[in-house]
C-alpha cells in the first residue's frame, strides 16, 4: 500500500474515532504538537529511527515528553506506528487529519500576500469579506512578499488568486509574447 494512502486510512480512522468519542480539538492539538516536535528535533526523529529500543518504550518516553498535551488515541497511534514500523507517515497522517476537521468545522485556510505587512485591522477586514462572500469561517496567514508591488495574493489550497499589480503585469507580458 502506498504511504499516501495509509497516512489517509490512518487520519481518517483517527478523525472517525475522535469525532464519535467528543474530542476532536483535543486529538487535533495533541497531533499538533508531536508535529512541531517532530518537525523541529532531528533527535527526537533519530531516536524513533532507531531499533535498540523497543516501540513501547520510545511510546512511554514520548508520552513524557509531551506531558498533559498527549492525547491517549494519538499515543495510542503513535506506539502502533512505531510497532509497524510506520512512524514516518506521521506527517501525512496529521495532514488528513486536519483536513477533514477543516471540512467538519466548515473552515478555510487562506494565506494572503502582500508586499507590505498587514495590521491587524486590515487582516480582520479581509477576513470578514472572506467570510460573508464564502460563507464559510476563514482562518488567514498573512505573509509578506517583497517581489509583489502591490495589491494582494491569495492562495487557498491549490487556487491562487492573484490582484498584484505584479500578476497584472506578468498576464499583459504573457499576452504580449
Amino acid at each position: 500500500m502506498r504511504l499516501n494512502q495509509k497516512g489517509k486510512q490512518y487520519g481518517e480512522v483517527i478523525f472517525k474515532a475522535s469525532k464519535k468519542l467528543g474530542v476532536l480539538e483535543e486529538v487535533f492539538t495533541s497531533l499538533t504538537i508531536l508535529r512541531e516536535l517532530l518537525k523541529k528535533d532531528a533527535l527526537l526523529r533519530g531516536f524513533f529511527n532507531t531499533r535498540q529500543i523497543d516501540s513501547h518504550k520510545k511510546a512511554a518516553i514520548l508520552d513524557n515528553i509531551m506531558g498533559n498535551h498527549s492525547h491517549p488515541i494519538v499515543s495510542s497511534l503513535f506506539e502502533i506506528l512505531l510497532e509497524r514500523g510506520d512512524h514516518m507517515i506521521f506527517s501525512s497522517i496529521y495532514f488528513w487529519f486536519k483536513r477533514l476537521r477543516l471540512q467538519e468545522l466548515d473552515i478555510l485556510e487562506i494565506s494572503v500576500f502582500s508586499s507590505d505587512n498587514f495590521d491587524e485591522a486590515e487582516i480582520e477586514f479581509i477576513r470578514l469579506s472572506l467570510e460573508s462572500f464564502l460563507s464559510k469561517n476563514v482562518i488567514i496567514s498573512a505573509k509578506t512578499d517583497p517581489s509583489l508591488i502591490g495589491g494582494i495574493k491569495l492562495r487557498m489550497g491549490n487556487l491562487l488568486l492573484d490582484g498584484t499589480i505584479r500578476g497584472q503585469l506578468d498576464r499583459i507580458k504573457n499576452g504580449l509574447n
